[in-house]
This record gives C-alpha cells, structure tokens and sequence, in this order.
C-alpha cells in the first residue's frame, strides 16, 4: 500500500524568523494542526537605557500571526506553515501553530506556493465509486498440470471527467501487490483522486474538491468520513515539486479498498457506468450550501459530529424550516402584504358593535404577526415534493400513527402536526417526549431532509427507500 513521504512525528528543524535562520522544532501530528518552537529568535524585546547608562532589554509576551513561516527539516525537506500563529513566550522564543503544514523537496521561495494537482483520498471513495477493482478470483484447480491463482483487474475503475471550468477530474485504482517467494502472494486497490487545472494555492485546492468531496461520501455513505492524506503537485512550472499537507482534517492514514460489508447501508450516490458524474455531484453539493445555508449545515455536521438526539432533531427541524422558507417564501403572502391584511381585519373587528376593547387587543397581541406557514405546512409542503417512492414510504411509517408516538399528543392525529408540538415542547420546556417518540420523529425528519437533498443534487432516491425496505436506515 502506498506510503506517505513524510510520516507524523517530532522534527528537529530550523526556521526562517524576522530575516535569521534559527533552531527549533516541529510536531506533524495525524488529525491536528502542526505545531513547533523556535529559539534564538531576534528581535524580540525593546532595548531600554537605565538612568545609569545601562542598557536592559525589556519584553512582554506577545502573538501574532503571519501569513506563512518557511523551515527546513533535518532531513531535507521544507516545511511552510501556511496561516501561523507566534507566540513570543520568553525572550528569543517563540510557539508556532499552523492552519497547515505543507512539507516537500524544493518548495520554492518567494510569497506565493501554486500547484497545478491535488491527489488526495477520503473516505467512502471505494462506496462512492460504484466500480469494484477486482471483479474476477480465479483459484486453481488441482487436476491442472500448472495450477494458477489469477485475478483479473477492471477495466472501468478508472473514472474520468472535465468541469466546465476546465478542471481535470480522475477516480482511479492503484493495484500493490505484495508477495513471499514461495509463501505468499496479496493483491490489493487503493481509490485515489487527482484533480489537475489552473494553479491554485493549496488552502483552494482543499476547499475547491478535498473538503466538499468527504462531505459527499459522509452524505453517501451515511458515515463519517475523513480526508486520509492530501499531496500537491506543481508540474507545468521547473522545476516539479511535491508537498504533503498536515493539517487538522487530515488523518495521514491511506486505506485499500474493502468489500462494503452486506448489512450496511448501501451508498445513496454512485459513479460509475451507469452511475452519476463526479463534476455534477460537486457542483450540486456547492449549489446546495450555497442556496441552503442552514440545511446544508446540518447535512455536513449531522453525521462528522457526535450529537445528541435532542440536538439533533432541534437541530434538524429548523434545517428543514429554513429549506422550505428558501424554496417556497416564509408564508404564503409577503410580509407587507400580510401586514396590512392582518390591520385592515383587526380595524374591522373592532368596528362590530359589542366588540371590547380588550378583545381586539388580545387579537392583536395573539394573532400571528408574521402570517409565516405552520411547521406541519411545511412538512407536508415538502413530503408532496418528494419522489413518489419516497412519499409512499414515509406514509407507511405515519399512518397509522406509531405507537411510540400514542402518549405524545396522539390527539393532535397528524404525525406532522406532532413533531411540531415536541419541537415547541423541546425548545420552551413543556412537555418532554419518550426516548422512543423522539427516535421515530428524528428518524421521519432525518429521512425527509436526505430525500430532499438528494432531488436537490438530481439523483434518484431508490437507494434510500431500499435502505428503508431492508431495515438499513436508522436514526445516525
């Protein structure tokens, strides 16, 4: 399996600090942000002239923060950390923390680092793929004058595409093979990604495809997934040169790929043959956060976070609220248009003869301000959007009503009209709702708003309702 040309550890180096060359340290570590200390270094402090003509350097602790700090480690390699952080801790002393580390041979000088290519791997790559590696194991048969393991490689596991931006995009599978003469033989894949297009700087290449494509396998694969290592490369400028990032999304861990085991959930995207483009999937997911902020949100953190399942389903929600309020408006007349009607009815009401005065008050104190939809409009508002699949599905979970929802205002007799009274209940401290209902409710949001992000990204939504059929889809 591949192996990373810098490994997490603790480095003697040095660092280029306020135009000198000192000593220090530096600490690479798997998931964590790359911290190091930097000794001897000058100007620091403010030399001060006692009344006796002596001189004395005076210093208070300080921070501040640098675009970059450039090193070199003792083997070789130079180090840039990229957004840093020095903290002037003692006299010729400071603590550097990076945003990123990048760490290669012959980075260049100068103030900007660009890179024509991103390779990279995240997890749910070999899910997301659609395509597996090794389609064909052939075990010899022992009346063969030369029994023969073979196994066949395919040849559509190497995926690729152009953006409209002109970005090269691949998916492909790099086989390793490792062996004992006369003992032992393995022959494994590894997913990898590489983008090549316009030089960018490593934070955008991050940002353009390494972070928006592990959301999308944790979206598809219903898990968390990391960014596992990430490596820049310039090609098209002389000399070439390579930098592995170190940073605190990046686990440094390289992984082959594993059959998906059966009881777990299949992806609900796919590449592939017959599958969806990669470019389309990435540009729907950025048009998603874009349009949606509030629900992508809890896409993107519901399951890369550990919640409650209170939170999550106070979290959730208003999510959903703010996907219909982006989509359909926050009620059904605007609110200057709402306003005036709500006035005009109010002015004729306290017109009627044996009307109080107390009365119109209380109208007009209780009567909604805002004319915004009710939360059970909106939830059945969005169920009617979904595929027909999908709204069979969540009915059949509602109707009729779930026993784990009979003690929680079963009276009410709409399982929408419910998850909006435990909402309220949740938020202002009424009525606190079993274990259980609060299960079923997250569980029926949950499942309405991935439907709704998977027609947002164009894509069917059977893989969700066979999830459901199969038992397979559970509250995250």
């Amino acid at each position: 399996m591949m192996k990373l040309p810098v490994s997490a550890g603790d480095y003697a180096c040095t660092w280029s600090i306020n135009g000198a060359t000192v000593g220090g340290q530096l600490m690479l570590v798997e998931s964590g942000r790359p911290q190091g200390t930097a000794f001897d270094v000058p100007g620091v402090g403010t030399t001060t002239s006692a009344a006796d003509g002596s001189q004395f350097v005076r210093f208070s602790p300080y921070e501040e923060s640098v675009e970059r700090v450039r090193g070199q480690l003792r083997s070789g390699h130079d180090v840039v950390l990229i957004g840093a952080s020095l903290g002037h801790v003692f006299p010729g002393t400071a603590q550097l923390t990076g945003e990123m580390a990048l760490c290669g041979f012959g980075l260049p000088a100068g103030d900007e680092i660009l890179f024509d290519t991103v390779q990279f791997q995240v997890g749910g790559l070999t899910e997301l793929s659609g395509v597996a590696p090794i389609p064909k194991i052939q075990w010899p048969s022992s009346d063969t004058p030369e029994p023969t393991f073979s196994a066949s490689w395919n040849k559509e596991v190497d995926q690729e595409w152009s953006t409209d931006t002109g970005d090269r995009i691949t998916l492909n599978y790099t086989a390793y093979m490792s062996f004992q003469p006369g003992y032992q033989l393995e022959v494994s894949a590894q997913p990898i990604v590489e983008v090549s297009g316009v030089r960018r700087k490593a934070g955008e290449w991050i940002e353009a495809y390494v972070k928006p494509l592990a959301e999308l396998t944790t979206f598809a694969t219903a898990r968390k997934q990391p960014v596992c290592w990430v490596q820049f490369i310039s090609r098209s400028a002389e000399p070439n040169y390579t930098a592995q990032a170190f940073a605190a999304e990046i686990t440094q861990e390289p992984y082959r790929s594993l059959a998906p085991e059966p009881r777990v959930l299949a992806p609900l995207l796919r590449l592939g043959p017959e599958g969806a483009s990669l470019p389309d999937l990435l540009d729907g997911w950025k048009a998603l956060q874009a349009k949606y902020d509030t629900f992508s949100d809890y896409l993107s953190s519901a399951l890369r976070e550990e919640m409650t399942l209170k939170s999550r389903f106070l979290a959730l929600v208003p999510a959903i609220e703010s996907f219909h309020t982006e989509k359909y408006g926050d009620g059904p007349q605007s609110r200057k248009e709402y306003t005036k009607q709500r006035k005009e009815v109010l002015r004729r009401v306290a017109a009627v003869e044996g009307v109080a005065g107390d009365d119109v008050e209380w109208l007009r104190k209780w009567v909604n301000a805002l004319g915004s939809y009710q939360l059970q409009e909106r939830l059945h508002q969005l169920l009617n959007d979904l595929p027909e699949g999908l709204q069979q599905r969540l009915r059949a979970l509602t109707d009729p009503l779930p026993e784990s929802l009979e003690d929680c205002r079963a009276d009410l007799g709409d399982v929408w009209k419910i998850m909006g009274k435990v909402r309220n209940n949740l938020a202002h401290g009424g009525d606190q709702p079993t274990a259980q209902a609060l299960r079923t409710l997250t569980l029926l949001a949950h499942t309405m708003a991935v439907g709704l992000a998977l027609q947002e990204l164009g894509v069917p939504g059977e893989p969700l309702a066979h999830a459901i059929d199969g038992g397979k889809w559970v509250v995250v």
